[in-house]
């Protein structure tokens, strides 16, 4: 799967279960990802205290392992989100 369909599957993700709430950050594969399926990086406003999230990467080599399983990225991806 490419970067392009996963940023394609965070917006039907976003639309769907979110409401198009999410801003739309980057979603990408990382290689060094290998004892977590997923990671959501985020910056903290000093002032405020919120995060705000910046990009989503998921593990290459995990989900090679599962045979890039569209369900397994799914279910990964939102819960990233």
């Amino acid at each position: 799967m490419t970067e392009s369909a996963l940023n394609e599957m965070f917006h039907l993700i976003n639309k769907v279960h979110f409401n198009g709430e999410i801003s739309t950050i980057p979603v990408v594969w990382n290689s060094r990802l290998t004892s977590t399926a997923g990671r959501c990086h985020s910056i903290r406003n000093r002032y405020t205290g919120a995060n705000t999230p910046t990009k989503i990467d998921l593990s290459l080599g995990i989900f090679r392992n599962e045979n890039m399983d569209a369900g397994k990225i799914r279910e990964t991806l939102i819960h990233e989100m």
